[in-house]
């Protein structure tokens, strides 16, 4: 006896079985997309004290958190990241803020999310959070995570307005300025975003701080070797060496000294690990636990005497001692410990539309070119080398001193010249089509003949909108924020006759006192 299914129960079984294979097929894809994602600190030193299966968690679950634009999706959990009912990575917290509690939120990008950091207690505001609790017991203190990936000085005043100031914040602390750099913001723009974010503080009743954060290569740290060429090779996100604007970074830390009329405090951050000779980055701006806890620390310096101001408790442990010294290998741990006379830094390190949360690809190359097994010549002074007994073609040479060599006769195929030294360079008749030449110094350099096809040598600047409509007082404008920006790709005295060059940006190249007999010039 045969059992009659009706056409319309078939069709419900076959939405049913395809609606089933599509869920399997989505979740074998989310594992094996999981599987395939590495983060640039799984073979970083500053996690050698880590094993293999907790540093590779910590990456997964930096690829399984989602982000809607620049808000967290709340209500997301896994084993190294938390994010609350309200959309911050950390506890939860009640949106009504109870009477005596002081509650500071801290603003940023990636580095105050906590990218790469080995879970919520161990970010900046984690680490924070620990001090005051163990520090003023009988205070009620929130320190709540801000931070989201790619959070910039637009962004995050735009999260201090639309979010922030709704669950009454007692002092909001920004801390960035590596996001801006890299999306090439003039200092006009970046400014005047931290001045709105101090303008609104004023007006809602909260204290604003802005700290200007460390960047690898943009402070005096003595770099190791992974972190000087994760300096050398970071990148804006236009592909140019970051390196190349540091001179603006030093404007932007000028120029934030005129915020203090305004702001509660501003603090440059730059040399926050001069002291330091061991691995804090693992690229060119993320940190590992003991980077966080340094900045912790700074930051409970500022905040201290404002949360404690009506009180005349001595709190003389909780000073960070200025000798710092490594724990050797043979230990276990191989990382930096600050000599803290409270015992909570040792204790930890030595007994513990939709879009997900990416860690960053541009911050660094020390690891692609350590598995490619070559030897690095990154930032390598080649001044004095024998050219002819080493190979360059195809080599990576960004910022590397190549000044004075004849390198006519020399195949530079595939090979990386971004931010070297060309000065007094021999390049006549030379193809150097397709490469990325910003700052790049030709200072002198004889590219007679040269064929400079589809070449990038300039670089787009964020000046942000301007309001006036006068035509001269834009253009003054403009000129304004173009001035905050050094020269970075320079072919100063060189020698250009003959030469084709094709490009499509000449901002920020320096051609003068440049010759162009004859040369095909289309700009």
């Amino acid at each position: 006896m045969s059992v009659v299914i009706s056409k319309k129960r078939q069709i419900l079984f076959g939405i049913i079985l395809v609606a089933i294979v599509l869920i399997i097929l989505e979740v074998a894809a989310n594992i094996w997309f999981l599987n395939a994602q590495h983060c640039e600190f799984e073979h970083s030193e500053i996690y050698q004290h880590l094993d293999k299966d907790k540093i590779r968690e910590i990456c997964k679950d930096h690829f399984r958190t989602k982000a809607l634009g620049f808000d967290l999706l709340p209500n997301q959990n896994t084993q190294t990241i938390n994010i609350n009912s309200l959309g911050f990575r950390g506890p939860d917290f009640s949106p009504d803020k109870s009477s005596g509690t002081y509650r500071v939120f801290v603003v940023g990008g990636s580095t105050v999310f906590g990218s790469g950091s080995s879970s919520d207690e161990t970010t900046i505001s984690g680490f924070l959070q620990d001090r005051f609790t163990k520090n003023l017991p009988d205070k009620n203190i929130e320190i709540i995570n801000a931070g989201v990936t790619g959070g910039n000085s637009k962004s995050n005043y735009e999260a201090i307005v639309n979010k922030i100031s709704q669950f009454e914040p007692d002092m909001v602390i920004i801390y960035e300025g590596w996001n801006d750099l890299r999306a090439l913001y003039s200092t006009t723009l970046t400014i005047g975003n931290w001045e709105k974010s101090c303008d609104l503080g004023k007006k809602e009743g909260f204290d604003v701080v802005v700290m200007l954060q460390p960047i690898s290569g943009f402070g005096n740290k003595v770099l190791t070797e992974q972190e000087r060429i994760n300096a050398l090779t970071g990148k804006d996100h236009y592909g140019s060496q970051l390196l190349l604007y540091k001179q603006n970074y030093q404007q932007l830390a000028d120029k934030m000294k005129d915020l203090d009329r305004v702001c509660f405090k501003t603090i440059d951050m730059r040399g926050v690990f001069d002291n330091i000779t061991t691995a804090v980055y693992f690229d060119q701006g993320h940190m590992g636990d003991v980077g966080n806890n340094i900045i912790a620390q700074k930051m409970y310096d500022v905040l201290l005497p404002r949360v404690n101001e009506s009180s005349k408790t001595v709190l003389e442990n909780n000073n960070v001692d200025s000798n710092l010294k490594l724990v050797s290998a043979d230990s276990g741990v191989s990382t930096i410990l600050a000599s803290y006379k409270t015992p909570s830094l040792l204790n930890y390190f030595i007994n513990n539309p939709t879009k997900e949360i990416k860690l960053d690809s541009d911050a660094g190359k020390y690891f692609e070119l350590k598995n490619n097994n070559e030897v690095i010549l990154v930032g390598s002074d080649l001044t004095n080398i024998d050219i002819s007994t080493i190979s360059i073609t195809g080599k990576d040479l960004t910022g590397a001193n190549l000044s004075g060599h004849d390198l006519s006769s020399i195949n530079l195929e595939g090979t990386i010249l971004t931010g070297a030294n060309l000065s007094y360079v021999d390049l006549h008749s030379t193809n150097l089509s397709n490469k990325d030449l910003r700052g790049a110094n030709f200072s002198y350099a004889n590219l007679n003949g040269a064929k400079l096809d589809n070449v990038r040598l300039g670089t787009i600047i964020q000046a942000g909108h301007i309001e006036n409509t006068d035509l001269i007082e834009r253009v003054r404008a403009i000129f304004k924020i173009t001035s905050d920006f050094s020269p970075i790709t320079t072919f100063s005295n060189a020698n250009l006759d003959d030469a084709y060059i094709k490009t499509d940006l000449i901002t920020l190249v320096d051609f003068s006192h440049t010759t162009f007999v004859n040369a095909e010039l289309n700009f």
